[in-house]
């Protein structure tokens, strides 16, 4: 039996922090080294009696489930070996079998509980309210039940020596913020993640005049209320939603933003204000929010249908002779799929054209026409500033 590590002594990278079993020391300003000592917490009380090997044994298994569910949850690994991060025998003696490098990553101040069962501190709780976390349950529950569906029990991270504390939700919202309350239980009690978000929802010209097509409105024939309407959904919607959604990708080091979009020409023409301009600035969002996030593993590409299209953006009277011409909404799929897909992980800032999808049959990739920068082009096809 090996002698139990109670503390770590890895003196040639800087200490950060000792929790209740682990410690952690910085390699740098991207990755930490954590040691899983032999130390043992009961209750978020630290024992003064390590156990020999138990850091080794409680390290190999959190590696073997982050291993198993890194296809269904992304992780904070990097496959560094902890042996090449510190200097000495000595050292690499204390790191062996125990220690991780981790991507350094921003923590969220609380701990993401799901429960399917009444134990525990909601089995506390729920004995002195009749609910967890603020959430009701039914009258009569014995211990250890299952509960009639899975909840979601947020709870802070308390400090060492202090008990974490079982908070509702509105307490994170308080904390984290409403958007990233609402991001991460959507994400961890419905996917364990989240990957992709799209930009589709949007307001057309009806919403101005139902003859748009036939008779365009001058821009100053717009009342103001409506050009705030579709402003509000077509340029800051977009903005609010990627605001809420970049923080849990940034977390996890990748994710696709596609914000849906329409040919340049529409943008300039006659009686398409405020679409036209509101698109146009959707264009611009794209091509700043890309180099915002450049070498993040998230990338933001637009994607058109390629021609006017049938949604519920055309009005009810347009004759069935004018319906026959237009784009199916299906035809976004495929390049959307290939967009949200590893394949274009190196893809963004650009703008891909749906009509003009001639990928090829095995790859599945753009052809060369359908693919253009986000960005304004001046008549040489330089990029303009």
């Amino acid at each position: 039996m090996s002698t139990p590590l109670y503390e770590s002594s890895i003196k040639s990278l800087p200490l950060l922090t000792r929790g209740k079993v682990r410690d952690m020391y910085a390699v740098d300003d991207r990755h930490l080294l954590i040691v899983t000592t032999d130390r043992l917490s009961a209750f978020d009380v630290i024992l003064p009696d390590p156990i020999p090997d138990k850091g080794a044994v409680l390290n190999a298994m959190a590696n073997f489930w982050f291993a198993r569910l890194a296809g269904v949850v992304p992780n904070h690994l990097t496959g560094i070996a902890p042996e090449s991060v510190v200097k000495g025998d000595d050292e690499i003696a204390q790191v062996r079998g125990r220690g991780t490098v981790v991507k350094r990553l921003k923590p969220l101040p609380i701990e993401a509980v799901v429960r399917g069962y009444i134990i525990g501190s909601g089995w506390k709780d729920y004995q002195q309210t009749g609910a967890v976390c603020g959430i009701p349950l039914p009258a009569g529950l014995q211990q250890a039940q299952k509960l009639p569906e899975v909840i979601f029990t947020p709870a802070t991270k308390a400090a060492v020596g202090d008990h974490d504390e079982n908070i509702s939700y509105d307490r994170m919202e308080g904390i984290v913020g409403k958007a990233i309350a609402a991001a991460v239980r959507e994400a961890v009690a419905r996917f364990g993640r989240l990957d992709i978000l799209v930009n589709n929802a949007g307001r057309g010209m009806k919403y101005v005049s139902d003859t748009f097509l036939t008779e365009p409105t001058r821009f100053w024939e717009v009342a103001p209320d409506t050009w705030r309407l579709v402003i509000d959904t077509n340029v800051n919607g977009p903005f609010l939603m990627a605001r809420a959604a970049v923080p849990a990708m940034l977390e996890r080091g990748s994710g696709r933003i596609v914000n849906v979009s329409m040919n340049r020409e529409t943008m300039r023409r006659r009686g398409f204000s405020p679409y036209g301009p509101s698109k146009a600035a959707l264009d611009s969002e794209t091509a700043i929010w890309a180099q915002d996030l450049a070498d993040s593993g998230i990338t933001v590409n637009a994607l058109l249908p390629g021609g006017a299209t049938l949604t519920g953006m055309i009005p009810e009277g347009l004759p069935d002779s004018a319906r026959a011409g237009l784009l199916s909404p299906e035809i976004v799929v495929p390049p959307l799929l290939w967009l949200c897909s590893d394949a274009a992980a190196t893809v963004t800032g650009k703008r891909l054209d749906a009509w003009r999808w001639t990928g090829a049959q095995s790859a599945g990739e753009p052809g060369h026409d359908a693919i253009e920068d986000a960005a304004w082009q001046d008549s040489h096809g330089a990029e303009l500033a």
